[in-house]
């Protein structure tokens, strides 16, 4: 039998809370650490009227 353990990171609601500032430095460190994942999964939660783009 063989075992295949993905590496997977879940943001969920981590971009909610977040000044536009807060968001590029977070979107920054996810980018950094990308590769480090076989998955990535974010559910920033903002809307238009946030002032932040989506960072996906």
């Amino acid at each position: 039998m063989l075992l295949f353990f993905q590496q997977t990171l879940i943001i969920d609601e981590g971009f909610g809370t977040q000044d536009a500032a807060g968001c590029e430095r977070l979107v920054a460190d996810i980018q950094a650490i990308a590769d480090d994942f076989a998955y990535l999964s974010g559910h920033p939660h903002t809307s238009p009227q946030s002032g932040v783009s989506d960072p996906y």
